[in-house]
């Protein structure tokens, strides 16, 4: 975890509130700890977020630390979404826009 560098590239320390999330494993009942606000519905993209650049983080290809703050899934998601938008605008705000989720629920059996 010390490779990683993210202060510079965003608000949030990665690294510390990783420590936080290892944290919550000493405890026995980790929602009563001091770091179990992590566990609350509103933490959990941020805690989602975090781990995933610590562990794209161990990637010794990776030039620049900034790269890990976004998968390369979630980079072509966002391209695919403001394509999806562009060609909505060139069609005079005609035709429907990028939905992932309603494409993954599509799939879903229930």
């Amino acid at each position: 975890m010390a490779g990683l560098n993210l202060k510079n590239s965003t608000s949030w320390d990665y690294a510390d509130l990783v420590k936080d999330c290892a944290a919550l494993l000493a405890y026995e009942l980790p929602q009563k700890s001091s770091v179990g606000y992590l566990l609350g519905d509103s933490q959990r993209e941020i805690i989602a977020d975090a781990v995933n650049a610590m562990v794209l983080s161990t990637n010794p290809s990776v030039k620049d630390s900034r790269e890990c703050l976004h998968s390369r899934l979630d980079r072509l998601l966002r391209q695919l979404s403001a394509c999806f938008l562009e060609k909505r605008l060139l069609n005079g705000d005609q035709g429907e826009g990028f939905h992932p989720q309603r494409i993954l629920n599509s799939g879903r059996k229930d």
